[in-house]
């Protein structure tokens, strides 16, 4: 953590490795760094998307992002990959809490292209409030992959988005 205020804007964030974020173009909703170094989106009715402002050398990268759910809120979100700057396209893996149970996350892989969704794969893990996981969404050409806890959970192959656009961060309160 950079040592801003708590609440601060991720768009105003440095981090450890002196990486900036910028807010997508698409959205108005700026995502928020607490004093304890967590990503929220404090906003209700609301998406937020930021990618770094670091391009990465190829498409073939790896997005990791630690996830806790503090409650069971209708807070959904996780890390992206190939994120366009200009269009709302990319990789995004969502982790949403099942909301009948409250027992079970889903971990889903989208496609984004031109804001059309596309749901790839699911899995299903289960659910325990104020735990941390790690989620990983890996690219190597065609290949799209997710990882829960260094546990491959996803794997399809997939070519329609094919630049290296940037790795970013999605988090939705509804």
């Amino acid at each position: 953590y950079g040592g801003e205020g708590p609440n601060a804007l991720l768009s105003a964030h440095t981090g450890e490795s002196n990486a900036t974020w910028a807010l997508h173009s698409s959205r108005s909703s700026g995502l928020r760094v607490s004093g304890a170094g967590r990503v929220y989106n404090a906003a209700a009715n609301a998406i937020s998307l930021h990618y770094a402002a670091g391009p990465p050398l190829s498409s073939d990268y790896s997005v990791r992002t630690l996830f806790r759910y503090l409650s069971n809120l209708s807070s959904f979100g996780g890390p992206c990959g190939r994120s366009s700057t200009t269009v709302l396209t990319h990789y995004l893996v969502n982790i949403n809490p099942e909301t009948v149970s409250l027992v079970d996350l889903y971990i889903d892989l989208y496609r984004i292209v031109a804001g059309s969704a596309t749901l790839l794969s699911r899995y299903t893990a289960a659910h325990t409030l104020d735990q941390d996981f790690l989620v990983e969404l890996g690219m190597r050409g065609s290949e799209i992959r997710v990882s829960v806890d260094s546990t491959e959970r996803i794997a399809v192959t997939d070519s329609n988005i094919t630049l290296a656009g940037r790795a970013g961060l999605s988090i939705e309160n509804s």
